[in-house]
């Protein structure tokens, strides 16, 4: 694993020890002629920023942010860690994230086996935002971060900025949803696998004997879903 920066001032790979054979994180940063030995290459997981300028890192459920190729700063003791994103679920590994920082970000976090969201403030300390968020699957928000949406013990509730992400239950029963760009269109498959559909507070029954994991929403709003599927039409 190497990248550089979006500038190209910082370099950071796997580098291996000659005397130990063992392996390190390590950023060499060209402006500074310096080179930083951010961790033994013993991590659960790397999250790159978009712009290839932080890293979010997860070691011994510790997680710990690098800026620019400096010092690892710890932000806390979680087994999960991961960015929240407009409309799709939080993922980790060795990859690239489209969040451009992950400092003020809202983040997906277990503590304590409790999924909760928060963001890192810029002390690197973790504000948290909504407490229990049943997992870390199933959760959007809306792409203007105005609204979150989550499942917890197969209720749906929605969480608003304007007042202070303070939830509330808008369904019950809920097996899979998804989430129009706006968050105004919410669309759910109960036990019983019937779809409905949710617009200012008023619910509508689409159709029957839905394929709860088949519900799926285009960036355009247009809803599919696979019905009838019992009887294989």
């Amino acid at each position: 694993m190497v990248f550089a920066s979006d500038d190209g001032e910082v370099i950071i790979g796997i580098d291996e020890d000659s005397d130990s054979s063992d392996e390190h994180l390590i950023a060499y940063n060209f402006k500074r002629d310096e080179t930083i030995k951010i961790a033994k290459n013993t991590t659960d997981n790397i999250l790159v920023s978009s712009n290839r300028r932080e890293m979010l890192i997860g070691i011994d459920s510790k997680y710990y942010i690098s800026i620019n190729g400096g010092e690892r700063i710890k932000v806390g003791n979680y087994s999960y860690l991961a960015p929240l994103l407009p409309r799709f679920t939080p993922y980790m590994g060795y990859c690239l994230s489209s969040a451009e920082t992950f400092v003020g970000t809202m983040l997906v976090y277990c503590e304590d086996s409790t999924y909760s969201i928060g963001y890192i403030d810029e002390s690197f300390e973790m504000q948290k935002v909504i407490k229990d968020v049943g997992s870390a699957h199933n959760i959007y928000m809306t792409d203007d971060n105005s609204a979150i949406y989550y499942i917890r013990s197969g209720n749906l509730y929605v969480a608003y900025l304007e007042t202070n992400y303070e939830s509330e239950k808008i369904a019950s029963d809920v097996v899979s949803y998804k989430i129009s760009q706006d968050g105004k269109e919410v669309y759910y498959v109960d036990s019983a696998e019937t779809l409905f559909g949710l617009r200012n507070g008023e619910e509508k029954e689409i159709a029957d004997d839905v394929h709860a994991n088949s519900l799926d929403i285009t960036l355009d709003d247009t809803v599919f879903f696979l019905s009838d599927y019992s009887d294989g039409c």
